[in-house]
């Protein structure tokens, strides 16, 4: 029985031994245990439910991951810096491994020659062969542990890039770019994936030479036939992926077509049902003329069958090295050649495969190394991207000093890619304490303002600074789904009496009430199961859970009725509510919160 599980737990690859690892520590409440006895010694906070290692916490990442923008290719070079330590021998047991295919070819052929001729061979040769053999089995095994383990150091790389990319600023030139960090996390995950595959060269090209070295010695210079055939394959099939560009850029403009048309039917399906245009958005006919305009080349099908086609000759590769083999010993055999048993021939077959199939992985490792240099380029101009001239700020005030923000005869622009000021001459002094209203016609810039408050447009004249945290709470809030209490704290140590505080400031204990879990039910996303309001004050509560120095508002009491308005005002924004004392900045699109302030800030076309 213990041999059977040890025979079990070799062959079981890294995702399987994780996945028994996950299953054990369940059955044995381990991580429960662990919480139970850290509770003993102090309260538990938020971040004790999601340790990391410190190897794989951002703070230790971001220590580690350095690069100069002045460097060429300095995104990969601060990958190697950061890994080349803990890969370099991971890298070189890898080749290790990797030689141990050739090893077993030739113990395969002393049990096949065991088998076929037992009388030649002690009686125990074929045993310690099998034997070797299970022993070297067991030990390639671990080849996926290793490459998990340099996938790991990677992602540890990975994402340190994707934490500096959430850095850049978005008054930056890549400001158009920031605002897709989806696509952005794609590319950091490709380069991810390329890199991974690229680190493989060195391992596969070990074996490739080892295995060629095996096959020269037994059939000679034909030994280069394998790798001609393949090289001869491959680069037929580069040179069709080439004239199949124009099928994959008719095929992804009309994807991105196809997307665009489905996302515009979601988000306007009220107005569709309201106009009764269902047939003109829904019907396949009528929808055909919306992708008429991308059309596909008329070698493209051809081209595509073509590249199929040998994109499959990898599987009648093996046949035709087989060839060279036969004809070498059937048609050029010299006396001082060895004699061909049926072990040689499976050795020789073996090394043949794995010469076939290393210089398969070398070719397509070199063109995953051109995409992970292509990929680096491209994140590394948009990391070489400087900051914007923003508001100045510090969200440390100083000792002796109260939050405040302070504007002179400033001019905002909304991007280096905009030169037309959507700020001018702006000025305010405000410092902790004061309720500060802004108030305009509607376009005026009110929202910009609060923006450039936040750092989040470009100053193009005048001076000013921040001086404090800020807890910014816009016009059509984000939520998230996850449940009611998840929104309102955010990520930060649950607080019971600041919550119902809050909750109740936020005229939100009613709604909490009748919902069927009360604050852990589930909002799903963009908050489309619950009502404006409901959204409104969920964010304004988040924004107040945040405890900043200052409180940037736009235009919070807009979706709230007349009752919740005045409940908000007293106990949230005016000097009686949880906010008194702090500095609140307010964008009103109504009169009602003018009377209470103690500044008003007007703003004009």
């Amino acid at each position: 029985m213990l041999a059977h599980v040890i025979i079990l737990l070799t062959n079981l690859d890294n995702q399987e031994m994780t996945t028994l690892r996950r299953l054990a520590a369940k059955l044995s409440f381990a991580h429960e245990i662990h919480l139970i006895r850290l509770c003993r010694l102090r309260e538990l906070v938020l971040g004790d439910v999601w340790q990391l290692p410190a190897r794989y916490r951002l703070a230790s990442i971001q220590t580690e991951f350095t690069y100069n923008a002045g460097e060429t290719l300095f995104l990969l070079r601060a990958i190697v810096r950061m890994v080349w330590r803990p890969v370099a021998p991971l890298v070189i047991l890898a080749s290790l491994l990797g030689m141990l295919t050739i090893v077993e070819g030739h113990l395969d052929r002393h049990i096949y020659d065991q088998l076929t001729a037992p009388s030649q061979y002690p009686w125990y040769h074929g045993i310690l062969a099998a034997l070797y053999r299970q022993i070297l089995f067991t030990a390639r095994l671990q080849h996926s542990h290793i490459c998990n383990y340099i996938y790991n150091e990677l992602s540890r790389a990975a994402r340190a890039i994707k934490l500096e990319l959430f850095r850049l600023s978005p008054t930056g030139n890549s400001q158009q770019v920031t605002q897709d960090m989806a696509w952005l996390e794609w590319e950091v995950d490709q380069l991810h994936s390329n890199l991974a595959t690229m680190l493989n060269i060195v391992p596969t090209a070990f074996c490739a030479m080892g295995t060629f070295w095996s096959v020269y010695n037994t059939i000679g210079w034909f030994a280069l036939v394998p790798i001609a055939i393949h090289s001869a394959i491959r680069g037929a099939k580069w040179g069709f992926e080439l004239l199949a560009g124009p099928s994959d850029a008719w095929k992804a403009h009309t994807t991105a077509k196809y997307d665009d048309t489905i996302d515009e039917i979601c988000h306007g399906i009220t107005a569709i049902k309201l106009f009764h245009w269902e047939r003109m958005h829904l019907d396949p006919k009528l929808r055909q003329t919306r992708f008429r305009k991308a059309k596909l080349p008329f070698y493209a099908p051809i081209v595509r069958v073509v590249w199929f086609i040998f994109d499959t000759a990898y599987d009648m590769s093996f046949l035709l090295s087989a060839y060279p083999m036969l004809y070498r010993y059937t048609t050029h055999r010299s006396p001082g050649d060895v004699e061909l048993t049926s072990g040689s021939i499976y050795k020789l077959n073996m090394h043949i495969s794995h010469l076939c199939y290393n210089a398969e992985r070398v070719s397509t490792m070199l063109g995953d190394s051109r995409k992970a240099i292509g990929g680096s380029m491209s994140l590394e101009r948009i990391l070489r991207d400087k900051p914007a001239s923003t508001l100045p700020r510090c969200n440390a005030v100083p000792v002796g000093c109260n939050p405040s923000v302070e504007l002179s005869d400033c001019s905002f622009i909304a991007g280096k890619r905009s030169s037309t000021p959507v700020l001018k001459g702006v000025s305010l002094s405000a410092v902790s304490g004061e309720l500060v209203a802004v108030v305009g016609a509607t376009g005026s810039g009110k929202s910009s303002l609060l923006l450039s408050i936040c750092g989040e447009l470009e100053m193009t004249k005048g001076t000013g600074h921040v001086s404090g945290s800020i807890a910014y709470l816009e016009q059509s809030p984000w939520i998230m789904n996850d449940t009611v209490r998840a929104n309102i704290v955010f990520g930060r140590d649950y607080n019971a009496d600041l919550f119902d505080k809050i909750v109740h400031a936020c005229a939100l204990t009613d709604d909490i009430a009748r919902w069927p879990s009360a604050d852990l039910t589930v909002v799903s996303e963009r908050g489309i199961n619950i009502s404006g309001g409901q959204r409104a004050r969920l964010a304004l509560a988040r924004t107040i859970y945040s405890r900043a120095d200052i409180y940037v508002l736009d235009d919070p009491l807009s979706a709230v009725d007349a009752h919740v308005r005045r409940h908000i005002l007293n106990h949230v924004l005016l000097d009686s509510g949880m906010l008194a004392g702090k500095l609140r900045i307010v964008a009103a699109n109504t009169g009602h919160i003018i009377p209470y302030a103690q500044k008003i800030v007007t703003l004009e076309d």
